[in-house]
């Protein structure tokens, strides 16, 4: 991101937050189950989102920076669709119990400009993670 503001390029980030609690999921099936649930969702959000690049956040979140080409409406469609993806998966635990994980995606997408400070942006985007 501090790439593109250097350059004096205005572009799009969106950030997306899985809705599925993983500290719950953590807790009661084991950290192997959680972070299976982050790689997945971020592959498949790598698959949808076309012209960006995906980071991960902190936490459940990941940070998409769009091309500085592509407009605020379609990175914004883009990202939206990613974000409709529903995730359902059925998993056999340690313990050979089975389970069913639904996964939303929540998204908050942000047009940064060339003035804006990087902290300020931070500051953005952790915002919406407490939201």
């Amino acid at each position: 991101m501090k790439n593109c503001m250097s350059f004096g390029k205005e572009f799009t980030a969106a950030l997306f937050i899985i809705i599925e609690p993983l500290a719950a999921l953590n807790a009661r099936f084991g950290r192997t189950v959680g972070d299976y649930m982050i790689l997945t969702n971020a592959q498949m959000l790598a698959q949808k989102l076309e012209g960006a690049a995906l980071y991960r956040w902190s936490g459940p979140a990941f940070l998409a920076i769009f091309d500085s080409s592509l407009t605020i409406g379609e990175a914004e469609i883009r990202a939206r669709n990613a974000a409709a993806q529903r995730f359902e998966k059925s998993l056999t635990t340690a313990d050979n119990r089975e389970i069913m994980i639904v996964v939303t995606i929540s998204c908050h997408i942000q047009r940064i400009l060339p003035s804006m400070l990087p902290e300020a942006v931070f500051k953005i985007m952790d915002g919406f993670m407490a939201s």
